[in-house]
């Protein structure tokens, strides 16, 4: 629900917040490639910005931001504060982000996969 006001946005919880309280959240089409570069490439690095962004795609926060956001490059740090600013801050706007990082580094299918086989394995013990 949005205020006829441009000054003014509603909040899923109808708070109103004062547009000059909410900060400048600039997630741009760079910082989406660089995350999704950066998945690809299978290493220490893409497995924590993978496991970041599951964890904000599925709403379960079991991420310790402490360890997830340790030793990226310049670049790469970059991109994941600025998705997680535009995630704390405008959280329906990021999921369209989060979305495409998702589908377009394949992290997506293998949730899909894992989830299939999870259920799989349930299916079978309750035989």
């Amino acid at each position: 629900m949005i205020s006829d006001k441009p000054e003014t946005r509603v909040i899923a919880d109808d708070s109103i917040y004062h547009a000059s309280y909410l900060p400048q959240v600039r997630l741009e089409e760079h910082h989406v490639r660089q995350l999704v570069e950066v998945i690809i490439r299978d290493s220490s690095s893409s497995r924590r910005i993978a496991k970041m962004c599951r964890s904000l795609w599925n709403a379960s926060y079991k991420i310790g931001l402490s360890d997830q956001l340790f030793g990226f490059d310049t670049a790469t740090g970059e991109a994941v504060i600025e998705l997680l600013r535009t995630y704390m801050y405008t959280r329906f706007d990021c999921e369209v982000y989060l979305r495409k990082i998702l589908l377009e580094s394949g992290e997506m299918a293998r949730m899909d996969a894992e989830y299939a086989r999870k259920r799989a394995k349930q299916q079978r013990r309750r035989k």
